[in-house]
């Protein structure tokens, strides 16, 4: 695979464990895909010309921080003040990467606003712009799109518009699970560029899942787009969804979904929801992989065997039927 990064940085990045999320490996996460990109960027158009777009970026992000803290009138004067920067600057390369976190920063203010046809024409005009940037060098910018493309979601929810929510929903986990194209935002989705730094696509993958999860929840009231909607449409397609070393994350959230749906679930429950999912017929063949793979990973690797005491026999016998190696095996069944 083409590689644009130096192999210090992917040895740190490799080297990074995903640990359990906290405040601090937040940070990380984002000081690690900020200086990729800003690799990138100054590769692009010069390390000089990159610190003063990062100025007005930051001004942008300030605001949707203010946002957040329910400061709206702080926040428009932050965003005002970008735009007077923004105003002042010539160079096209500039003002085309400065854009994006204008258009998103705005989008954010009139999502909490509840300006959403704002906040929705904002975003896709940034997806679409983000795409050409890709094309153009800046190809770790596919990360922040599905960024966008969550935050898109949350607008269409926030207008229960269920309809383009799910749907949403449903391209995203196309993108990312399948890699196919299905009338994507905002132009290409190429597999290389989302495969190019795994420990990104896994951040990724775990918010997209997360969010996928939350908006399941939701959407249990409305009989169209309920639970059965989302089995069929959505994780169904998982089927096909290769194992491969960053599979951790979504085998987690895939639990997470069946301890979910149990409601106020105990540790009985959660055993119970991890062996309905072993025993899953509705899952095909092709899929034993994958739930392989979940057994060695997930619940080997974190002990959840102990911590039940026992594996059921219909489980046990289950799991012999699976195409793994003897000590594979006897780390889970004896």
């Amino acid at each position: 695979m083409k590689t644009y990064y130096d192999n210090q940085v992917l040895t740190a990045i490799k080297n990074f464990s995903p640990a359990p999320k906290t405040e601090a490996t937040t940070i990380n996460d984002a000081k690690i895909y900020e200086l990729l990109l800003a690799k990138q960027i100054d590769q692009k158009i010069s390390a000089e010309k990159r610190i003063e777009v990062q100025k007005i970026c930051n001004v942008y992000l300030n605001g949707v921080v203010l946002c957040r803290k329910k400061a709206v009138a702080e926040s428009r004067q932050a965003f005002n003040k970008g735009d007077d920067m923004f105003a002042l600057i010539t160079d096209a390369d500039q003002r085309a990467i400065i854009n994006l976190y204008r258009l998103s920063g705005w989008a954010y203010y009139h999502f909490c606003t509840h300006n959403y046809k704002t906040a929705e024409s904002n975003l896709l005009q940034g997806l679409a712009e983000s795409a050409v940037l890709e094309a153009n060098g800046l190809e770790l910018l596919i990360y922040r799109r599905i960024e966008q493309v969550i935050n898109l979601i949350n607008i269409y929810f926030a207008q229960k518009d269920y309809v383009k929510a799910v749907d949403a929903c449903r391209r995203m986990s196309f993108i990312l699970l399948k890699n196919t194209h299905y009338n994507c935002f905002g132009g290409d989705w190429s597999n290389y560029k989302l495969d190019a730094v795994p420990y990104l696509k896994e951040i990724m993958l775990n918010t997209a899942f997360k969010l996928i999860v939350r908006k399941n929840l939701e959407c249990r009231v409305n009989k169209q787009y309920g639970e059965l909607y989302f089995q069929k449409n959505i994780y169904a397609h998982l089927n096909n969804f290769p194992v491969n070393s960053y599979n951790k994350f979504v085998i987690k959230q895939w639990l997470g979904i069946k301890r979910q749906a149990t409601e106020n679930a105990n540790s009985k429950r959660y055993r119970n929801a991890i062996f309905s999912f072993l025993a899953d017929n509705e899952i095909g063949g092709d899929y034993d992989t994958f739930k392989a793979s979940a057994l060695v990973q997930i619940l080997g690797e974190s002990n959840y065997l102990k911590m039940f005491g026992f594996i059921e026999p219909a489980v046990k016998s289950y799991i012999k039927k699976l195409t793994l190696s003897n000590s594979e095996k006897r780390v889970l069944i004896n």
